[in-house]
């Protein structure tokens, strides 16, 4: 019973390897100002918690809470809405 269970994590954590990833994503903004929006970032698709995050200029609207636990690099630009919580494993640099 014990081994069905470890190969059944194991099987489960192999399966998903895109969310166990970190993604570099810089912010275009080229569709709208919402940070949801995955046309907004290059490369596409929105940032997860673990994803190194780049913010070069431009503006952006979070529409919902969003929480970063890697490396946040603010360099200009504006950001509002909701809250934006830099993680106690993340770092903010601006």
């Amino acid at each position: 019973m014990k081994n069905t269970l470890w190969l059944g994590l194991i099987l489960c954590l192999l399966g998903t390897p895109g969310a166990l990833a970190q993604t570099n994503r810089s912010w275009n903004g080229s569709a709208n100002s919402d940070w949801f929006n995955p046309n907004n970032w290059t490369p596409v698709g929105v940032p997860g918690a673990g994803d190194t995050i780049t913010v070069n200029s431009g503006t952006v609207t979070l529409t919902a809470p969003v929480t970063v636990s890697n490396q946040f690099n603010w360099f200009g630009g504006t950001l509002n809405g909701s809250s934006l919580t830099i993680a106690n494993t993340g770092v903010l640099t601006f």
